[in-house]
């Protein structure tokens, strides 16, 4: 009978310690946001709860006066426009992937150099992009206009529906596939495109192969092109310019010495920005001090072994105290997708294209077209 009890009190005791499986996966989303730095931690958090807020109250308008507008930026000089942009997500699929790309990458980065250093470059890299952005935008409208006969268009009338008479439909469809100034880009992935073209240069070289998606090997040099035509003809409707504004700005941090130097917070500015910091911001969960050592990163990608060696030229070297190993980011795998078509069922507002297209996007009340 004493053993019996000892048995049964042997299986409550078993019992209580088993572990509740839904805890488990609570303790560590915890432990896992809880890791997480503070401005990383700041821009998830805003991502999420502007997505949700959207959804939610159906507030269209909240896009239509966020989003990255060419037109809007350059007539109007909206320029909150270049921050708030990469803070709303068309979609489901769009803010998960972005947000699967976006979060390891910026945790990397700020743990690195600290909170304020990040901070800024973030701020220069929203900036510069949106700035490339318009000006790609209004460069390709101006050889519309010059070239094609493409007359100036209403306000609310994006490009290719202006372009619909010219006459060679390989033009129309160039122009609709990079949108035009009157054509609204949001999301991350502009500045997921800065870290993967700059990365290379970040890490210390530019030489040797990346791997993409575990399928085939490319140069260094020419893996964010690569990628950025990839997920071009993945999803049409993507915002081209959006990446390739990111893209372009993430190669000049690393090979055009003055905007590295600009973009660039030096160790000693950032500790003076710090000290003037509330106490309850330095004090906070996740808060970064800079460090006195200079910029390194450990990768969030997978890596494989390459023939990576310092380009001499770069302006990072000459403020680091070392170099980073010989390996180079594979960026292998699905959960690295930079953005996705917004979904219909996500936007009550979404149409489908014009025949000749393909994917979805969204089209504002006013007539100005949402891309991820």
């Amino acid at each position: 009978s004493n053993a019996g009890g000892a048995s049964n009190a042997g299986g409550a005791s078993n019992a209580g310690g088993a572990s509740n499986p839904a805890q488990d996966a609570l303790a560590r989303i915890k432990r896992w946001f809880g890791g997480l730095p503070l401005l990383t931690k700041s821009v998830f958090v805003t991502c999420v709860a502007v997505y949700v807020a959207t959804e939610l109250t159906g507030l269209d308008a909240l896009i239509l006066h966020t989003c990255l507008s060419p037109y809007r930026l350059a007539a109007h000089v909206e320029i909150w426009r270049a921050v708030t942009a990469p803070l709303v997500h068309l979609g489901l699929l769009h803010i998960v992937f972005n947000m699967l790309a976006y979060v390891p990458m910026a945790r990397s980065v700020e743990s690195s150099v600290g909170t304020v250093r990040f901070a800024y470059l973030t701020l220069v890299c929203m900036l510069a992009t949106a700035i490339v952005h318009a000006s790609l935008a209004w460069l390709a409208h101006g050889v519309a206009v010059v070239t094609r006969g493409v007359e100036a268009y209403p306000q609310s009338d994006p490009l290719y529906d202006a372009a619909a008479s010219v006459a060679s439909k390989g033009s129309f469809y160039v122009l609709r596939m990079l949108g035009g100034v009157h054509a609204c880009s949001a999301g991350l992935s502009a500045q997921i495109f800065v870290h993967i073209a700059y990365e290379p240069y970040f890490e210390g070289g530019t030489r040797g192969e990346r791997s993409v998606f575990g399928l085939f090997n490319v140069p260094v040099s020419w893996y964010p092109w690569v990628l950025l035509v990839l997920f071009q003809l993945m999803i049409p409707n993507a915002s081209l310019l959006g990446h390739l504004s990111g893209l372009l700005v993430g190669l000049a941090l690393g090979a055009v010495p003055l905007f590295g130097t600009v973009a660039h917070l030096t160790h000693a500015t950032s500790t003076r920005v710090e000290a003037k910091l509330p106490s309850r911001i330095r004090d906070a969960s996740g808060f970064v001090s800079s460090p006195g050592v200079g910029w390194s990163m450990s990768s969030p990608l997978p890596t494989t072994t390459a023939d990576a060696a310092p380009s001499s030229s770069s302006w990072w070297t000459r403020m680091t105290a070392s170099t980073s190993s010989s390996t180079t980011p594979a960026f292998a795998g699905t959960a690295r997708t930079l953005s996705q078509q917004s979904s219909s069922a996500a936007l009550p507002w979404a149409r489908s294209p014009e025949s000749g297209g393909g994917g979805t996007y969204a089209t504002l009340p006013n007539g100005e077209e949402a891309r991820a």
